[in-house]
């Protein structure tokens, strides 16, 4: 009998996924996003998902990441993550600097929105 070939761990043994976005991480190695809950999301569990699902997938695991520094803006910050591509986004999970960046980055966006939001009604109120 001929030995068989070993499935690698990731995934990265069966055909590659064609779903974008996800090449780079397996390029890199695959592995498990360590969720610290026990709840381990990997590369190829994300690419079997549909693309609306995985968007889904990933803000559950931004999420509670987001909010205990965000509060009440953590939902529009994890939306605002979300339009990202998934690659970057699960680089984010893995690396809580890189998130904390971005997180603060959308946070400004998010307040200068609501300031110029702000100037502009006081503008109109002033002019009628």
């Amino acid at each position: 009998p001929q030995p068989q070939p070993q499935q690698q761990r990731g995934g990265r043994g069966g055909p590659p996924q064609q779903r974008k976005g996800y090449q780079a991480q397996q390029q890199r190695g695959g592995g498990p996003v360590n969720m610290g809950d026990g709840n381990e999301l990997t590369a190829s569990k994300l690419a079997a998902a549909p693309e609306r699902q995985q968007k889904q997938m990933l803000g559950e695991q931004l999420y509670p990441r987001i909010y205990p520094n965000y509060g009440e803006l953590a939902g529009k910050i994890t939306g605002m993550l979300l339009a990202m591509d998934n690659s970057e986004l699960l680089h984010l999970l893995e690396d809580r600097a890189a998130l904390e960046e971005k997180a603060r980055e959308a946070q400004r966006v998010l307040e200068d929105h609501r300031r110029k939001q702000a100037e502009q009604q006081q503008h109109q109120q002033q002019h009628m």
